[in-house]
């Protein structure tokens, strides 16, 4: 086998043959030094290689504004290695760096033509997306090829999809900018083999505000992805896009045999935060039987954040201990809200219910 070859090579050069005598020794029969197969030795020389030039790197940008870590990082993206350039690009998102937007889009050209055998992981791909994305001047036709790169790499068992992270953060990109096309795109990464990707799709068409990529939202809803948060995202960019479709359609789904659909139609409903959305949640939730149903209703009146809303859920402070708790607790996501906080912390007070209070809101 492979690893009984290597400790056989290991072997022979530890016995102190002659120098060069073995085809996989490294050629250095010195006393009491301990001798490896070429390989081992030249993958040892590369990582010491690398860690001495990111560390020459780390101490340029400790101050990232300064002229020695723009060479720095101009170097990491013209011609250095992914880790480097994803360390670089990193920099330049962080410290908001200007003036860089032509060598991130090269880097990046560069990285998705080299493939898995420049930039294994797609760590600097993903890096140089994120950092064009936060520019000022963002580079479209570097999006584009992001949004289309994949990057199959071996695993055990078939080939691994790589570069799903980086399609989904550049069809983000694109949606957060002017680009007409994006429903054409969105189109076609609907159809991604990887969750993420489609998910990212439907959020970039929701960012983009164009009614147009309403029915795009609406197929996917009624396609019910295989991934329940797919669907979900699909309700949140329907209901955006076109709420006058979007409210109704969804609230079709609150009286769904589907328990995973209810809930998440439940939910997309309160964070619509939409008066018409409130309206179907109560009325939905006017029918449910079961206490332990109601409590994603009330997870939905907590994430609607109305005034009506809030009303709603104070009310069931002083309802059965167990919607009482279900209810305290629901709303203790807006814990941090002062005058939230103080309405709840009366409305417990009154109904007897401080100690289920305190346990989700703290002292």
């Amino acid at each position: 086998s492979k690893w009984a070859r290597l400790s056989s090579s290991i072997a022979r050069c530890k016995t102190g043959g002659p120098r060069g005598s073995s085809t996989d020794c490294c050629g250095r029969h010195r006393t009491g030094r301990r001798c490896y197969p070429r390989s081992v030795a030249r993958a040892r020389k590369k990582k010491d290689t690398l860690e001495r030039k990111l560390e020459a790197l780390e101490a340029a940008l400790r101050e990232p504004e300064s002229a020695e870590a723009r060479a720095a990082i101009t170097a990491a993206l013209v011609k250095g290695e992914s880790f480097l350039a994803a360390r670089a690009a990193s920099v330049v998102k962080e410290e908001r760096l200007e003036g860089l937007t032509a060598e991130l889009a090269d880097a990046l050209a560069r990285f998705l033509e080299s493939g898995a055998k420049g930039d294994p992981g797609c760590h600097a791909k993903l890096a140089l997306v994120e950092a064009l994305d936060a520019t000022d001047a963002p580079r479209r036709e570097s999006f584009l090829a992001a949004a289309r790169c994949v990057q199959l790499e071996a695993s055990w068992g078939p080939p691994t999809d790589t570069a799903g992270a980086v399609r989904s953060r550049a069809v983000l990109a694109l949606g957060r900018g002017d680009y007409l096309d994006l429903p054409l795109l969105a189109g076609e990464l609907l159809g991604d083999p990887l969750a993420v990707v489609r998910r990212a799709a439907l959020r970039a068409l929701a960012s983009h505000g164009d009614r147009m990529g309403a029915g795009l939202a609406h197929l996917a809803l009624r396609h019910s992805d295989e991934d329940p948060l797919v669907t979900s995202e699909a309700m949140g960019a329907l209901i955006t896009l076109a709420p006058d479709v979007g409210v109704p359609a969804v609230s079709a789904l609150l009286r769904s045999p589907d328990a995973t659909l209810r809930e998440l139609a439940v939910v997309a409903l309160g964070e619509s935060r939409l008066p018409e959305a409130l309206d179907a949640l109560l009325e939905a939730m006017n029918e449910v039987v079961l206490g332990s149903d109601r409590a994603i209703y009330f997870t939905a009146l907590a994430l609607h954040k109305s005034e009506p809303a809030l009303r709603v859920l104070l009310t069931f402070f002083e309802a059965s201990r167990g919607d009482a708790t279900k209810a305290i607790e629901a709303l203790a996501i807006r814990r941090f809200e002062p005058e939230v906080r103080e309405r709840a912390e009366a409305a417990a007070r009154e109904a007897g219910r401080e100690d289920v209070f305190e346990e989700h809101f703290g002292t």
